[in-house]
């Protein structure tokens, strides 16, 4: 590979069938790969990737000087105590707009999503720090988690879910997109 330094990049080998890549915050590349899948193939991969992983490396830098410095304990606690309020009284009002009885919700820091349904327990888990973000922001993936209980992947269906609530989804999607999680 020419651009790129194959030391630079982490591959993660599990019983899983497909390859997929992440760019962290600080920029590294993380490949996670099925258990015998050849070396030469994920260097192919990440080849034909190379542009994809050099353009995500400048947003992903980009975003990180445009956030400033991390959160303190003290902020993300504050997050933590005003997110159980505000994100309770936001599931319960949308719940019953979409026809869902969700179970319990859980409030985490998460460094890599904004949100996850886990429809077995019918559990939300929404991350305290959408508590930085606008209210219109806060609804949409508040929605997006809830319906998940009725559609739990994102194809049509699920965005027509979505798209029956917030006609705007796309650009609260957008918007999301380009704030850096911490």
């Amino acid at each position: 590979m020419e651009n790129m330094d194959l030391a630079d990049i982490e591959i993660r080998r599990s019983a899983r069938r497909t390859l997929a890549l992440e760019v962290r915050d600080d920029g590294q590349v993380i490949v996670r790969a099925p258990l015998k899948m050849p070396q030469a193939t994920i260097e192919h991969f990440l080849q034909e990737k190379a542009t994809w992983i050099a353009r995500t490396q400048g947003r992903v830098a980009l975003r990180q000087f445009d956030a400033g410095d991390a959160p303190t304990e003290a902020e993300i606690a504050s997050w933590k105590w005003a997110a159980r309020h505000d994100l309770a009284l936001r599931l319960n009002y949308w719940a019953p707009r979409i026809g869902v009885d969700p179970g319990k919700l859980s409030i985490r820091c998460q460094h890599s999503r904004w949100g996850s349904c886990a429809s077995g327990t019918r559990t939300i888990s929404l991350n305290c720090q959408l508590m930085r973000v606008s209210e219109e922001l806060r609804d949409y993936v508040v929605v997006h988690e809830l319906c998940h209980l009725l559609q739990p992947n994102h194809s049509p269906a699920f965005w027509a879910l979505v798209g029956r609530q917030l006609p705007d989804y796309r650009t609260r999607r957008k918007a999301l997109r380009d704030i850096h999680l911490w």
